[in-house]
């Protein structure tokens, strides 16, 4: 009778699994089916991106090393510790132009950098040390245009040994949009600066 026991309740918790396994398999599908993978579109530098009312070029990119990055020391020195052995930054520049006929705004900081599963949205501080007078909410009236820089900060605690060692090789990407459409603008090689 125990053994029978142990049978029925073995097979019921079988059972159990079976079916929220189905259940799960049902609701993966389901899920999928309504959201389907975003659409790419990929940009290069100089290729203008449509982006809802604006179209975003952008102009150029280079990588900024620790040494240069303490001139900003004023707005950035927190990031200089001794937990941080090293730091760069990629700085992109872009020019957003309006080209709807009314005034509108344009939010950048949704905007991220992004490589082989390394990702880091713009930094504020030094975003504005760089764009002195400007905002991350640009408001452009019909046609104008503007022009920023927006840095993204690599941590070398961020990277294996190795990738940090490869860091000004690796292929980044400027991504816009994530869903529907999943916009980006390939950097490909990074310049150093001078």
């Amino acid at each position: 009778m125990i053994l029978n026991r142990k049978k029925l309740v073995g097979i019921s918790i079988a059972s159990l699994l079976l079916i929220l396994s189905i259940l799960f398999m049902a609701r993966f599908n389901s899920l999928n089916n309504k959201f389907p993978p975003p659409t790419i579109e990929a940009y290069q530098i100089n290729e203008p991106v449509r982006y809802g009312s604006f179209e975003i070029t952008m102009l150029e990119h280079k990588m900024m090393d620790k040494t240069e990055l303490q001139n900003f020391s004023a707005v950035y020195g927190k990031l200089f510790t001794n937990e941080i052995k090293d730091i760069k930054s990629i700085v992109t520049t872009i020019n957003i132009k309006n080209t709807s006929n009314k005034k509108m705004i344009l939010e950048v900081y949704p905007f991220i950098l992004e490589s082989k599963g390394f990702s880091n949205g713009v930094n504020l501080d030094l975003f504005m040390a760089l764009n002195t007078n400007k905002t991350m909410t640009p408001e452009l009236n019909a046609g104008e245009e503007i022009k920023l820089q927006l840095p993204f900060t690599l941590i070398e605690k961020q990277f294996t040994k190795q990738d940090w060692a490869n860091v000004t090789r690796r292929e980044f990407e400027l991504v816009l949009s994530l869903y529907p459409e999943k916009k980006s603008i390939f950097l490909n090689k990074i310049k150093k600066s001078l």
